[in-house]
């Protein structure tokens, strides 16, 4: 019967294409799918669309399900001022419909945005690709007034990764096989109370949190554990802070979108660093044998092939584990970090640049990372520490 059900639904489908096909104003269509069910995903998505849209297209799109409705509203506004938008209702709809033309014909109906290890470059223009109307941004103020907080304030925004989104949101789901990229938010405290001491605001960011920091400053403020998160809030206060500083996930995405700097701890696989363009640097988990507890230079991650794994087990068969970034290691990375945004001059030293060039030209063997932004810029003092042959 379900059999039945796919079949009449796709010769339905089929009809609609030709009819479709066969009026003048649609020869110029096309059916486009962007991904917005994780947050991540719909920041990037979006603006790649845009900016590889055609304005002579007519451009029908659905969403399978909207991670932030709020910043949904403000991609919509934008594109729809140059590009002839329609966007279709029922998007799990179109999603059952896409699928099962997909079924029985083998070919796709709609089209998506498929390879994220493109140049994207354009990502890190100086221009915000979306921003804040400034009456949504003054009752953004209004909500950050009642912690304490005034409009000329600056904030960094903090974040961990961990279970917790993905266990609330995904129940029939195993998301165990990703775990390999959380951390404590522990780690982060050091960090954390430099920023304090050099008078920014602090605000952990995260629709939902495992743990908390007993850090006794008026300067501290656990959003995640809030009531005042919505999908406006994040995106307001993501679009309005001096940085974001943390783990990688999703989220790390939204600043993209706002052009406010961004420097990841943490980050795995090795791979992942070199997916698009980066001018801010980030520091990665270092991986150990799981028999001798000893860590791997970068040249044996290559030699071993274990710079693109991308689930817990895949790390276990390869014996090999992930080690956080120590306490001690965030903490420099965030001073560091700060004299960026402070436009304070670093100068390499020459121990510093010979270490980059090592670096590049080793992970340059990994077939992989040679095709992609292998000069993406590492930590400097974390880079210094770490072996490279």
């Amino acid at each position: 019967m379900k059999l039945i059900l796919k079949k009449i639904l796709f010769y339905f489908t089929h009809f609609i294409i030709l009819l479709i096909n066969k009026i003048p104003l649609f020869k110029n269509f096309k059916l486009f799918e962007i991904d917005s069910t994780r947050l991540g995903h719909m920041a990037l998505e979006t603006e790649i669309f845009y900016k590889e849209s055609e304005e002579s297209i007519i451009y029908f799109i659905f969403f399978e399900r909207v991670s932030n409705v709020y910043f949904l509203k403000l991609f919509l506004e934008k594109i729809n001022k140059k590009r002839t938008i329609i966007v279709l209702p029922f998007g799990f709809v179109w999603k059952k419909v896409c699928d099962n033309y997909y079924l029985f014909t083998k070919k796709s109906m709609q089209t998506k945005i498929m390879n994220m290890r493109k140049n994207f470059n354009y990502l890190n223009d100086n221009i915000p690709f979306l921003s804040i109307p400034e009456k949504d941004s003054k009752e953004g103020y209004k909500v950050l007034k009642k912690f304490g907080m005034k409009e000329n304030d600056k904030w960094i925004c903090v974040y961990n990764r961990d279970e917790a989104y993905l266990k609330k949101y995904y129940k029939n789901f195993d998301t165990t096989y990703h775990n390999y990229r959380n951390f404590p938010v522990k780690d982060l405290e050091k960090a954390i109370n430099l920023f304090i001491k050099k008078e920014y605001f602090v605000i952990r960011v995260g629709s939902e949190s495992i743990g908390k920091l007993d850090i006794n400053s008026h300067r501290y403020f656990d959003y995640s554990k809030s009531n005042i998160k919505s999908d406006f809030m994040d995106c307001f206060i993501l679009s309005k802070c001096e940085m974001f500083f943390g783990g990688t996930s999703g989220i790390c995405n939204l600043p993209v979108s706002f052009r406010r700097p961004y420097f990841l701890a943490n980050v795995t696989p090795l791979e992942s660093i070199f997916g698009i363009k980066r001018i801010y640097p980030v520091i990665f988990k270092r991986l150990a044998d799981i028999k001798t507890n000893k860590v791997l230079t970068i040249s044996k991650m290559i030699r071993r092939d274990v710079c693109n794994l991308t689930a817990e087990e895949g790390f276990r068969l390869k014996n090999v584990r992930n080690i956080d970034n120590t306490e001690d290691e965030i903490e420099e990375f965030a001073i560091e970090s700060l004299n960026i945004i402070e436009n304070k001059n670093i100068k390499k030293s020459e121990n510093q640049i010979l270490k980059q060039n090592l670096f590049e030209l080793e992970v340059r063997k990994d077939p992989l990372i040679k095709n992609l932004e292998y000069h993406n810029p590492i930590g400097l003092k974390f880079l210094e520490q770490t072996l490279i042959n």
